[in-house]
């Protein structure tokens, strides 16, 4: 799905940097989806086999996690991990689908500011990643 960008190393080492100085550290690797957050180590996991602009976008998207959590308390953190725990048990209620979809939503967003603050131009396959990650979170029927 995702395509070669032609500045894919300058947005790679910014974007790495950026996790640097926020104290995130970043782990390529084999994983089974794109990437994720690991909020209690600090950490975002990328899997090591993404194409350019997939890696891009979702290194992004992790890093939108990290910082919307940040602006989180600690009770709305809670409530939105479990959220997430039932989610994938697929025991989530509407409300908790909801939330993860909204979490989710957002982090695509943050990554929007991110990008634009560390000058990394998005084009239409930041959205394509972005649509196509949200629909494995149901967008369709938060929709309908």
């Amino acid at each position: 799905m995702g395509r070669k960008l032609p500045k894919y190393e300058e947005y790679l080492e910014k974007l790495v940097r950026y996790c640097e100085a926020t104290e995130l550290s970043v782990e390529h690797k084999e994983y089974e989806g794109d990437g994720a957050y690991m909020p209690n180590r600090r950490t975002i996991v990328i899997d090591r086999d993404l194409d350019e602009s997939t890696e891009i976008a979702t290194l992004l998207h992790e890093i939108g996690h990290s910082m919307d959590d940040s602006l989180k308390d600690p009770k709305t953190l809670k409530k939105y991990d479990k959220a997430y725990t039932a989610f994938y048990k697929n025991e989530a209620t509407d409300k908790q689908k909801k939330i993860v979809l909204e979490c989710e939503t957002k982090a695509w967003e943050y990554g929007r500011g991110i990008a634009k603050k560390l000058r990394i131009k998005l084009g239409k396959w930041y959205d394509v990643e972005q649509e196509s990650a949200l629909k494995d979170y149901g967008q369709e029927e938060q929709r309908s």
